[in-house]
């Protein structure tokens, strides 16, 4: 029941569990979660982490920190940066998703539950199914009654603009409740765990040989020993079930914990500790409420006497460098098996807020000594909330990753987020908690938490160099490097440095193709294309060509361990991907090297058929890939065959049989062998069967590759239907599925596609993309390396290789002298700068390559580099403002004047359209134009002229119309770091530009327009059609638009509006443009709440008939 007392924490004993503050009015935080996920739901308190409830984007972040770039960039020398700030006295950190790469209480669960089958108690295996489902409907419950509205919204807003509108005032009395609330309900929920037994027979050697099973988070160790050097104690605060598991699991960053018994919290004896269950609770219900309060009073003023003592004890004589873990423990029986009970340190957000003051005052750093989160004011983060100013003894830092996390943040001289938690910047949104970017340039001094201001970062390493200054190395060999650098030649320190910085690495472990098209052949193009290292570890050695498979010769067992070793050994990866494993034997060494060498990120490509549907594995591998690797894996990619394999060896019949039916089936609606399946249809049997998947097998995510299935959109302007290849992503830590739906590429050479596909995400995930982007920038390179090559004829078998550098040569779609030819006449032979253009192009494709080159801040570009990134390209539409020589002569302004007038009013992205101008003259007004664009950045568009743009910046896009450039051609001239935007006004000819490589479409004339008298005109009904076979390609409105009909165009699916007239013919151009993004952005926040409120609808449709 919702408002029960807290139970079992040691800070709640001996005070009221209510000590924060009276109940004002909140807003809703949480939608209802998806079917079957409680996924980035919780308060992150301990049952709804072991139930993945609060998640983060946990992709591994690969270490470039921002402040060593900084330090690079300014030429420093590989030292330590000199540093003034005060002293960093105490850091706190989370466990679970904070050093760790994800979620491990589930892990623990699952433990208990194969230990309870062993010893003869089957039938518990789906108990943490049940109580996921049972938390889901509860917090459900709970989030309808204490935050109605709010939260949600005011993040999409955010979302849907550049620049975020402002927060609303910091509530600190509106978050203390909240999370008062929302921490009695995690402490009812650990006591139903307790009850139902979830963690019952786990014993502590089963759960320390889980811990040798946990990914770190990059930096994490580095983190402990700088603070080691800097002598700030670190201690560990965690809602995790068993302290020993996570002094196990942190074992091998060097740190001896010393757990914290809950009696040592209280000052008393361990009795009552635990977490009593449903009797222990309804006991406690039962008190009189005034014999309650005086007992309580009496323990709260007994623990304020001994913190008192404690803390004058602490300033009298300094702490040593011990380090602490404040987590719950198992209860342990005679057998040495866990009863199922806890005793309990902390389970929820005002449990950590309290340790974290107890930690503080131990230290005699400031902290409540009263002995509860609420300080004498009851504000609900401490006493030192408020003020920012530190303890003389210095500054305490607390890093966290959830919401459970935020009082305990908010109390900090400096509070850090890491990742991307949802439901925390949900609740930082609502009650105007700011989240500011993690750099050297903040001031420690300025950090306090009074204002409601957090820092937040990705990288472990940017925390570091955060307290504790900048070094170019870690451990003991920065310190050595930094000496030795003094005496080094400029050589030797400039090599040092380019050693130093971070290579995103990627380890295959996989099959040879000795026809190149396809397994670790294809993987190793694929990652260098993608801007990452690659190595191998090869499986086994196939005899094939383009006519198939010829023969199969397996690497012995204890060779491949071999390889692995000898990579990991000296090289390292951020990233393990795996593709062809041939047998069961191959599947259990590979996943025990994982477990054994921590390996922090595992993409797991199940292979069993080559494309041509050769088999590539024995019947045994689907079962092994289940019980042995899937579970250690971040991201599982099957192909609806395979994905049908795993669902069969796994007994899950209704969902095995659902992918066949559409395999036989005919998506196009007509009849194929098994009856017509419906698009629709086909995409939610994928759904579910990726949701079946990921339940099954214990990894994070799994995306079905939907290459095998045609379906049909139809376009009801022309009759035509367009073939859409749709992958289904379902991610279990934000429990919510997404598609990526992209027109199919007709072409032969699509040799190798998958192995292509899962090395490109490995590559971007290595690189420090999240999940779903690095899944987007993938689909959108393997999209343009097939495009590229539908040309190509390699080999006389019916499947070719495909060109997987189609960046850098088109072998015959355009040599080098037809490239120069294309680039004069696109030039129109007038003023063209053949030798810087030639020079900048050459530095484009560099850094879209993997290079040093970085779009400055605000332009559309991938997390990974490489082609733009689809988001930030949809976001940077909104306000399309395109230029006009006439406009501006009749309002009497200059190109620059009257770009910076539309950029100061909140356009999102300027075109340059001169018609008739000298190459020369355009080059001029170009830059001048850059110059404004560039400085507010806001990305500059070039109408036709692909010369122009390459002379004028190193990321200024190009827009080409249909009787242009071949969109193909472009794109190579461009190179995929580029905008490159085509005009289409059909369905057919947006699915070629997209083909071809365009990053956004322009489509129209969707009203009668001025500018273009003798255009045909399309109507909201072309564009609707055109948004509909785009897929993740963003879409723009033009032609005609304007404040009365941009509204009509977002409805449809348009991302923005394309405008001349309205802002350059403008009185006030500043003024105009301000009044068109106002209601861009306002039709697109109504969308999106229709969105939301369409796939909250389908979600519990979905929900009804499953159940």
């Amino acid at each position: 029941m919702i408002g029960l007392p807290i139970r079992g924490s040691p800070f709640l004993q001996g005070r009221r569990a209510c000590t924060l503050l009276p109940r004002p009015s909140v807003a809703l935080l949480h939608r209802t979660p998806p079917s079957g996920s409680i996924s980035n739901i919780s308060g992150g308190g301990s049952m709804g982490k072991a139930l993945g409830g609060s998640s983060t984007t946990p992709c591994r972040q690969p270490h470039v920190s921002s402040t060593s770039v900084r330090a690079h960039a300014a030429g420093a020398a590989p030292t330590t940066t000199p540093d003034t700030r005060p002293r960093v006295a105490l850091v706190v950190t989370d466990f679970d998703e904070t050093c760790t790469a994800a979620d491990t209480t589930g892990l623990l669960m699952a433990a208990a539950a194969r230990a309870r089958t062993e010893g003869g108690t089957p039938g518990t295996e789906g108990l943490p199914r049940a109580l996921a489902e049972n938390y889901a409907v509860r917090y459900a419950q709970l989030m309808a009654v204490i935050m109605p509205d709010g939260g949600v919204q005011q993040q999409q807003r955010q979302q849907l603009s550049a620049a975020a509108p402002p927060l609303p005032p910091f509530d600190l009395n509106g978050l203390s409740e909240f999370l008062r609330r929302l921490s009695e309900f995690d402490a009812e929920m650990n006591a139903h765990a307790a009850d139902a037994g979830a963690t019952t027979g786990l014993t502590l050697p089963r759960a320390l040989e889980c811990a040798a099973g946990v990914a770190l988070r990059d930096g994490v160790a580095d983190a402990f020993a700088r603070a080691a050097r800097a002598r700030a104690p670190v201690h560990v605060l965690s809602v995790n079930w068993c302290a020993d598991f996570v002094a196990a699991a942190l074992a091998p960053c060097g740190v001896r914990l010393r757990v914290v018994e809950a009696d040592e919290l209280r000052g008393e004896g361990a009795e009552g500790a635990q977490v009593e269950g449903a009797e222990g609770a309804r006991a406690q219900q039962a008190q009189q409420p005034e014999q309650l309060e005086a007992q309580q009073l009496q323990q709260q003023q007994a623990q304020q006497a001994q913190q008192q003592a404690q803390q004058q004890q602490a300033q009298a004589q300094p702490q040593p460098t011990e380090q602490l873990l404040l987590a719950n423990r198992l209860v342990l029986g005679a057998d040495g098996a866990a009863t199922g009970q806890l005793r309990v340190v902390a389970q929820s957000a005002v449990d950590k807020a309290a340790a974290f003051e107890w930690l503080r005052a131990r230290h005699g750093l400031g902290g409540n000594t009263a002995g509860g989160v609420g300080s004498s004011s009851g504000n609900g983060v401490g006493a030192n909330a408020s003020s920012s100013a530190a303890s003389p003894r210095g500054l305490v830092a607390y890093v966290g990753d959830s919401t459970s996390d935020l009082l305990a943040l908010l109390a900090a001289d400096v509070g850090i987020v890491i990742g991307s938690n949802r439901s925390l910047r949900r609740v930082c949104a609502r009650f105007g908690v700011a989240l500011r970017p993690l750099s050297s340039s903040v001031s420690l001094t300025d950090a306090g938490a009074s204002s409601g201001v957090l820092y937040t970062t990705n990288s472990w390493h940017d925390v570091s160099d955060f307290l504790f200054g900048c070094e170019t190395g870690s451990g003991a060999a920065a310190a050595a490097a930094t000496a030795a650098a003094a005496a080094a030649p400029a050589q030797q320190v400039q090599q040092a440095q380019q050693q130093q910085q971070h290579v995103p690495r990627v380890l295959v472990v996989a099959g040879s193709d000795s026809g190149g098209g396809a397994g670790v052949q294809a993987d190793l193009k694929t990652i260098m294309a993608c801007g990452a290292f690659g190595a191998t570890a090869i499986t086994a050695v196939t005899a094939q060509n383009t006519a198939g498979v010829h023969g199969v010769h397996m690497v012995p067992t204890d060779f491949l361990m071999a390889q692995i070793d000898a990579v990991l050994d000296d090289i390292g990866c951020d990233v393990m991907k795996t593709g062809m494993l041939p047998d069961a034997n191959t599947v259990r060494a590979v996943a025990a090297q994982v477990r054994r060498r921590r390996v922090p990120t595992l993409v797991v490509d199940p292979v069993m058929f080559s494309t041509s549907g050769s088999p590539l594995a024995d019947d045994t591998v689907a079962g092994a890939l289940l019980e042995h690797l899937a579970p250690l894996a971040t991201l599982l990619t099957p192909n609806i065959p395979e994905a049908r394999a795993l669902l069969v060896a796994a007994g899950e019949a209704d969902a095995a049989a659902a992918l066949q039916h559409i395999m036989l089936g005919d998506a196009w609606g007509g009849g194929g062998a098994s009856g017509p399946v419906h698009a629709e249809a086909a995409v939610a049997a994928m759904e579910r069967a990726a949701r079946a998947i990921v339940r099954i097998s214990g990894c994070r995510a799994v995306l079905i590759k939907g290459g095998h299935l045609a379906l049909g959109i139809s376009s009801s302007g022309t009759g035509s239907v367009v073939e859409m290849v749709t992958d289904v992503l379902f991610d279990r830590e934000t429990g919510y599925v997404a598609r990526v739906a992209l027109p199919r590429v007709t072409t032969r050479a699509t040799h190798g596609t998958g192995c292509t596909l899962a090395s490109a995400m490995a590559a971007h995930i290595a690189r420090g993309a999240p999940l779903e982007d690095a899944v987007r920038a993938a689909r959108a390179y393997v999209q343009a390396a097939l495009a590229s090559s539908a040309h190509l004829t390699i080999g006389a078998g019916p499947q070719h290789p495909f060109n997987h550098g189609y960046m850098l040569h088109g072998w015959g779609a355009l040599d080098d002298a037809a490239a120069a030819a294309a680039a004069a006449r696109a030039g129109g032979g007038a003023g063209a700068a053949p030798a810087e253009a030639q020079q900048q192009a050459q530095q484009q494709q560099q850094g879209a390559c993997g290079g040093a080159g970085q779009s400055p801040p605000g332009r559309p570009q991938s997390p990974g580099g490489g082609r733009v990134d689809a988001h930030a390209m949809r976001a940077a539409l909104r306000v399309y403002a395109v230029t006009d020589p006439s406009c501006n002569a009749r309002a009497g302004r200059g190109m620059a004047e009257a770009v910076a007038q539309a950029v100061a009013g909140g356009a999102t992205i300027i075109q340059i359209r001169e018609k008739d101008v000298a190459g020369g003259d355009f080059l001029a007004t170009a830059r001048a134009a850059y110059q404004v664009c560039s400085a507010a950045g806001v990305p500059l568009i070039i109408n036709d002229r692909v010369d122009i743009a390459l002379a004028c910046g190193p990321d200024v896009g190009v827009h080409i119309g249909q009787e242009d450039l071949p969109v193909a051609v472009a794109r190579q001239l461009l190179g995929p770091g580029r905008i490159l935007g085509v005009s289409t006004k059909t369905p057919e000819q947006a699915i070629a530009a997209v083909a071809g490589g365009a990053d956004y479409l322009g489509c129209g004339a969707v009203h009668p327009t001025a500018t273009k008298v003798k255009t045909r005109v399309i109507g909201l009904e072309g564009l609707s059609e055109v948004v509909a076979v785009a897929g993740s390609v963003p879409v723009v409105a033009i032609g005609g638009m304007c404040a009365a009909n941009a509204a009509d165009a977002i409805a449809v699916g348009a991302a923005g509006i394309a405008v001349v007239r309205d802002i350059f013919l403008a009185k006030d151009g500043a003024l105009a443009a301000a009044e068109l993004r106002a209601i861009v952005d306002a039709a697109l926040a109504t969308r999106g709440e229709r969105l939301a409120s369409s796939e909250a609808g389908a979600e519990a449709h979905a929900c009804s008939a499953t159940a």
